[in-house]
Order: C-alpha cells, then sequence, then structure tokens
C-alpha cells in the first residue's frame, strides 16, 4: 500500500488541514505564503499529492504550526515493536551487498 493512502498520512493531513483552519486560513493565503499556487494546497490536503519533508517543514512554517507536532502524531501512531524487527533485517540484508570501501 502507497504511505499517501495509509491511515497514518491520513491523521497527518488532518492535522495540517486543522492547524490551516484554527487560524483561520484560507488554501490561497497559504499558497500565497509559501508562494505556491492554492492548489498545491488542495491537493496535499486531500492526498492527492505527496508531501515530501522539506515542503512538510515549510507548510508547517507557513500555518505557524510546529513541525515536531505533526511527527510526534506519526511516531506515536506507527512505532510498533513488530514493525522494527523487519526494518533491521532490511538494513543488515543491504548492508551485506555492498562493496566494502
Amino acid at each position: 500500500m502507497k504511505t499517501i493512502y495509509s491511515p497514518d498520512y491520513q491523521r497527518l493531513l488532518a492535522w495540517l488541514r486543522a492547524r490551516r483552519q484554527e487560524r483561520g486560513l484560507t488554501m490561497r493565503a497559504v499558497g500565497a505564503r509559501l508562494g505556491l499556487p492554492h492548489s498545491w494546497v488542495g491537493k496535499i490536503e486531500t492526498g492527492e499529492r505527496r508531501l515530501d519533508i522539506v515542503e512538510y517543514v515549510r507548510l508547517c512554517q507557513a500555518l505557524q504550526a510546529d513541525p515536531e507536532e505533526g511527527l510526534q502524531l506519526l511516531l506515536s501512531a506507527t512505532t510498533s515493536p513488530a514493525a522494527l524487527p523487519r526494518v533491521a533485517e532490511r538494513s543488515e540484508s543491504y548492508r551485506s551487498t555492498q562493496r566494502p570501501r
């Protein structure tokens, strides 16, 4: 499943939308603060366009929201002990395929 459809990502988008609405900002106003069209903001909020980490931080700054708060929302929802060994296994598998420098 692509991450843009995950419940965690949708929760982050809802958090961003709520921050914008709490501050009484329109998508046009946020777009203007970022120097981007309002449609960019709309595509982010609806999940049509994926938000990378740099864009996330810039969007938080435009919303006067703490980026760490949104990240904590994700971390508290996605930290699963069952998921950790799989990440470590993939990391070890990757390292074993790399040539020494």
